[in-house]
């Protein structure tokens, strides 16, 4: 079986992170967007599906996704773990600050769910 990565021909590594900050500055649009529009129902599920989605298609072909593409994780993480941080410092009360903190901690959890599924997709092909 093949361990080596598929390198991506059309997107060198290093403009990976950028897109994937860039997509991750978007997620915050999109949370605002799906939380005043449909509420919390709609919006846990929708970044959810964003960050899962996002982290599959920025780690597709590599089988070692979960182990190499921390850089691409951790940058389009980014964005909502410092909204998050700021949430918390100014926020007054738990009860403002907790939907963030779990929107962040889905997000995270979803994006190394997305890094895995590619990994495991790209394993099996």
């Amino acid at each position: 079986m093949n361990k080596q990565a598929i390198p991506n021909r059309w997107f060198p590594r290093r403009w990976k992170v950028v897109l994937s900050f860039l997509l991750g500055l978007l997620s915050i649009f999109l949370m605002f967007g799906l939380g005043e529009t449909w509420g919390d129902h709609a919006m846990f599920p929708g970044m959810a599906a964003y960050f899962l989605i996002s982290q599959y298609f920025l780690s597709r072909g590599n089988p070692q996704a979960v182990c190499k593409d921390w850089p691409l994780i951790l940058a389009l993480n980014l964005p909502s773990l410092v909204s998050t941080s700021i949430c918390l410092i100014v926020e007054p009360t738990w009860g403002s600050k907790l939907p963030a903190l779990c929107l962040t901690l889905l997000a995270v959890a979803c994006s190394y769910a997305g890094a895995g599924l590619a990994a495991r997709t790209a394993r099996c092909a």
